[in-house]
């Protein structure tokens, strides 16, 4: 479910594990009072698992925020601190705004926008976004010891190469550039010790069938199941994970 209140936060940096956030609103549904804490995550993947089920929590990481706006608005946030409560604040007036990807050179400082709910697209391997990923998988780890793990979202994202970067190998229209596969690559030669060592799981809804990709990924979740291609495919990628 949607426990989070936008991209790229996941698990909130707040004061307590009973401090409520507001829980990210699909099409402006609320689920619930639309709100939620630690606390309660924590309680309801406890429950699960004392009923033999096992629960992952939703990641994504080539996305964040959520309802961005263009031109860029002004702060919101009075502090620092407050900067992860407004996700216009937490894209734009962070180091965030290294990590945003850009496609063409034609369209001024305007984000690469996502096909999903406003949210832009951010490079996992921009080296601020990837501390910030990683803190995020630790703080799951501390703070939600009954979650099996995670599951990763979008990797299609990883098809894009990053104007703003430079990794020493890519060129695209003209320009040096930085691969999301290889961005991809080093965050997971992070993420997945990381995860692994503290027991945890990772699936990844793939979408970009390469074996490459599938290092450190313990199974998959195939948005597109329901194809029998897709299954195939995701099938054939998963040979040999056991």
């Amino acid at each position: 479910g949607f426990d989070f209140p936008y991209m790229g936060m996941f698990l909130p940096e707040v004061d307590s594990k009973t401090e409520r956030w507001e829980r990210f609103h699909q099409n402006g549904v609320k689920v619930g009072d639309g709100y939620t804490s630690v606390k309660e995550i924590e309680d309801y993947m406890g429950k699960m698992k004392s009923y033999g089920f096992n629960v992952l929590c939703y990641f994504n990481a080539t996305e964040a925020g959520n309802h961005i706006l263009y031109p860029i608005p002004p702060r919101v946030a009075k502090d620092d601190k407050g900067l992860w409560r407004n996700p216009n604040d937490f894209v734009y007036y962070t180091n965030v705004k290294n990590a945003l990807v850009k496609d063409r050179s034609d369209n001024g400082d305007s984000p690469l926008y996502s096909n999903w709910e406003g949210c832009v697209v951010v490079d996992p391997g921009e080296p601020f976004y990837e501390k910030h990923l990683l803190e995020q998988a630790q703080r799951h780890i501390e703070y939600l010891p009954s979650s099996a793990g995670i599951c990763i979202d979008r990797l299609d994202w990883l098809r894009t190469y990053n104007l703003n970067g430079n990794d020493g190998i890519s060129w695209k229209n003209n320009t040096p550039s930085r691969s999301m596969l290889l961005s991809w690559q080093d965050l997971m030669n992070d993420l997945g010790p990381l995860m692994h060592k503290n027991g945890k799981v990772i699936f990844a809804n793939v979408l970009y069938s390469r074996i490459d990709v599938m290092k450190h990924i313990d199974a998959i979740y195939d948005e597109y199941g329901h194809l029998p291609y897709s299954l195939n495919r995701s099938a054939l990628l998963s040979l040999r994970k056991h």
